[in-house]
């Protein structure tokens, strides 16, 4: 008979790690702007008055330049005060709008950080043995910090930079278009040669991002390694071994990062070169136009302004595609274990009470996943009455611990059924089952805190608490 019910579990709780589209991705993660709305429209708000102001500014120089500041000295004195008035109420609007972005916009990100962190540390609690069998401690901790601390970042200042800087660029051409259009159209090739070199820099990065995060995680399940057995290490002289590997994985990493950096290397300075090649070309360009009479110098020093808006506005979409970039691998890494479906749940009607105490393997078999080539256990049949005391002996490794796994549904067999009192334990709601079935597992594990806060924490009840209290004592004066 195939084992046709550990296939489909590892199908379920591999079903997330298909690779969704960018859009798809996106829409599954726009979901945690709910609630935290109000700061959202805020921001983008904030972000357009911004932009405002900055395409605002160059035009009030060019009015003042060409009207106020070409009557006499009276009239610029008397106005003078209005004017600076005006510039510092309109500064002010825009410091108030930076810190409401830089604050709240920062709040924002956090929030949704961490409720995405409740959600994927609840995923962790969910899942089956089987999951943690496949996946390092390490990798798991690093989706957790790096990859959500990528994603935060990206939802706060994702939307903020690519509405700013999509603002002053399309607001800028505008204002050009109407000063003048061959100028106008030179900056606009220097845009879309600059914009198609930055695609293809990203999506040379975007592979690379993608490795080096499955990297990070090696660097990290090798830490996890080695500090877990730090004693073993120790007590038999290996840790020359173990910095050797953990140097190897580093520098793993380390290859990568200058692969990426070498990519990231030239965009400064290939953007620094064009702003400032740009601003000669204008200059040349509309000096020509200035000699023919078809340009003014205050519209060429306003064109030279807006041309480094441009220009600083395209840097600006450029880091965030970096980030984008950067965020997009990391959702998809943390979509995997969201998207994921436990291969151990109750049924849709679970039985909720455990008659008793016995335990039954009827024709049981057990392999941890469908490609494993033999089976842990095969053919077992085992009957054990309520209330009898069975010892099972065997050497390490006869899978003694996967026997009784199986009594609490820590895994579900491959073949056969176990039943316990006289019940499929894949019948039962879990909860009632494992209060009912006490597991020691072989591996000790000591959670930080004091009892007292522990009992608290894991939601003992009082007379529990008493009684466990009241066992405490006892131990100890056996001890005296």
């Amino acid at each position: 008979m195939q084992d046709t019910r550990t296939a489909r579990q590892d199908a379920q709780e591999r079903k997330g790690a298909a690779r969704l589209s960018t859009a798809a991705l996106m829409r599954r993660f726009l979901g945690y702007y709910q609630g935290q709305m109000h700061l959202f429209v805020g921001d983008i708000a904030c972000a357009v008055v911004v932009a405002g102001i900055d395409l605002a500014f160059p035009q009030i120089l060019r009015t003042l330049t060409g009207g106020l500041f070409t009557q006499g000295a009276s009239a610029i004195l008397g106005a003078l005060g209005y004017l600076a008035a005006g510039l510092v109420a309109l500064y002010a609007v825009r410091f108030a709008c930076r810190y409401f972005v830089a604050y709240w916009g920062h709040v924002m990100g956090a929030r949704m950080e961490s409720r995405m962190r409740e959600d994927l540390f609840d995923a962790y609690q969910r899942m089956s043995f089987s999951f943690f069998d496949r996946n390092k401690s390490g990798d798991l901790m690093s989706r957790l910090v790096s990859d959500l601390f990528d994603i935060s970042e990206t939802a706060h200042h994702g939307p903020e930079f690519l509405l700013i800087g999509a603002v002053e660029i399309v607001g800028s051409f505008v204002i050009l278009g109407f000063v003048n259009v061959p100028l106008t159209l030179v900056l606009a090739a220097v845009l879309v040669v600059l914009t198609a070199y930055n695609l293809r820099a990203n999506l040379r990065m975007k592979a690379i991002f993608r490795e080096n995060r499955v990297r990070i995680s090696n660097v990290n399940s090798r830490v996890e390694d080695s500090l877990a057995g730090i004693r073993v290490v120790k007590a038999y002289v290996r840790e020359p071994f173990e910095t050797s590997k953990f140097h190897k994985a580093a520098q793993n990493i380390y290859d990568r990062f200058l692969s990426a950096e070498k990519i990231l290397s030239w965009n400064m300075p290939l953007m620094n070169f064009t702003v400032y090649a740009s601003i000669l070309l204008i200059s040349w360009l509309g000096a020509n136009f200035i000699v023919a009479g078809s340009l003014t110098t205050g519209e060429l020093m306003n064109l030279l302004t807006y041309c480094m808006s441009i220009l600083m506005s395209l840097m600006m979409l450029s880091m965030i595609f970096v980030m984008v970039t950067m965020a997009d691998e990391s959702a998809r890494r943390i979509n995997e274990v969201l998207e994921a479906t436990p291969t151990i749940k109750a049924p849709a009607e679970p039985i909720r009470e455990v008659a008793d105490g016995s335990i039954d393997f009827d024709g049981v078999s057990f392999k941890y996943s469908a490609r494993a080539e033999r089976q842990a256990l095969s053919g077992i049949d085992l009957h054990i009455k309520s209330g009898e005391t069975i010892g099972i002996m065997g050497g390490t490794g006869s899978a003694k611990s996967t026997l009784v796994n199986l009594i609490a549904r820590l895994y579900d067999a491959t073949e056969g059924r176990v039943r316990v009192g006289g019940v499929d334990v894949r019948d039962y709601d879990l909860d009632t089952l494992r209060n009912q079935v006490a597991v020691v597992l072989q591996r000790n594990v000591l959670f930080s805190g004091t009892i007292n806060r522990l009992g608290a924490v894991h939601g003992i009840p009082t007379p529990q608490n008493e009684r466990f209290y009241a066992a405490i004592k006892e131990l100890e004066s056996s001890f005296s």
